[in-house]
C-alpha cells in the first residue's frame, strides 16, 4: 500500500518487537480500511497526501472542498420569455398591434394578452424568439427599419418575415438585409455630397431668346 507513517518503523528482529507497537499499526490499518470501505471510497496517493497518519493518534483527515468543473461553473443562459421577445420586437421594429396580429394569425386582443404575460400556443413562442433575434441584428447595426422593410425580399426571394414564419434562419436573412440597407444608405450619402458641392446656376432669359411679334418673320 501507499501508507507512510511519521514514526520510524520498528524492524522485527530476533529480539522481537513489542506487541503494543504491532497492535498499534494493525489498528491504524484497520481504521483506515474501515473508513474507506464505509464511505465507498478508495485509497490513492493523492488522498494520502491530504491525510496525516500516526501510530498513536490514528488517522486524521484534512478535508478538501472539490472545485467545480468548468462545465459546472459556466452559468446557464436563460431564454427570454415571450413577453420579453414581444417587447423587443415592438421596441426595435415598431410594428402595430394589427400587423403583429396579421403576421401570427391571431386577434389584436391576443397580442394584448401576450403583452400582459399570457403564454402563446404552439410554435408562436419560437417564432417570437426568432423575430426578436432578428430585431437584435438591426439594433446592433443602427439601421432604421420597420415592418415594411422586413417584407423586402433577400437572397432566395424570401423576406425576413417569411423566414420567421417558415422556420428558416431569419437572423441570417436580417444580416443580409442590413448589408443591403447600409450599402443603399452609403450611396445616398455620396449622391447628396456630390449635389451639395455643385454651384447653383441662375438661368438667363437670353438663353431662351426673345418672343417675335411677327409670326411671318
Amino acid at each position: 500500500m501507499y501508507l507512510k507513517t511519521h514514526d520510524t518503523a520498528t524492524r522485527q528482529s530476533g529480539t522481537g518487537t513489542s506487541s503494543a507497537s504491532v497492535r498499534s499499526h494493525i489498528v491504524t490499518a484497520l481504521s483506515l480500511a474501515t473508513y474507506f470501505v464505509g464511505t465507498m471510497g478508495g485509497v490513492t496517493p493523492a488522498m494520502l497526501t491530504q491525510s496525516k497518519i500516526t501510530s498513536n493518534s490514528g488517522v486524521e483527515f484534512k478535508y478538501v472542498m472539490a472545485q467545480p468543473s468548468e462545465e459546472e461553473a459556466t452559468p446557464i443562459a436563460l431564454q427570454p420569455a415571450p413577453i420579453d421577445d414581444l417587447a423587443r420586437i415592438r421596441q426595435v421594429l415598431k410594428p402595430t398591434v394589427l400587423e403583429l396580429a396579421n403576421l401570427f394569425g391571431v386577434s389584436r386582443q391576443t397580442i394584448y394578452d401576450w403583452q400582459s404575460g399570457a403564454q402563446p400556443n404552439g410554435q408562436i413562442p419560437s417564432r417570437l424568439a426568432e423575430l426578436a433575434r432578428a430585431a437584435d441584428v438591426f439594433a446592433l447595426s443602427d439601421v432604421a427599419v420597420n415592418s415594411q422593410t422586413l417584407r423586402r425580399k433577400v437572397t432566395g426571394g424570401i423576406t425576413v418575415l417569411d423566414a420567421v414564419m417558415n422556420g428558416n434562419n431569419a437572423v441570417e436573412l436580417a444580416q443580409q438585409l442590413v448589408k443591403t440597407l447600409q450599402r443603399e444608405n452609403s450611396q445616398r450619402e455620396r449622391m447628396a455630397a456630390q449635389l451639395a458641392g455643385r454651384k447653383s446656376v441662375r438661368a438667363d432669359s437670353s438663353d431662351y431668346g426673345s418672343p417675335r411679334l411677327d409670326e411671318k418673320a
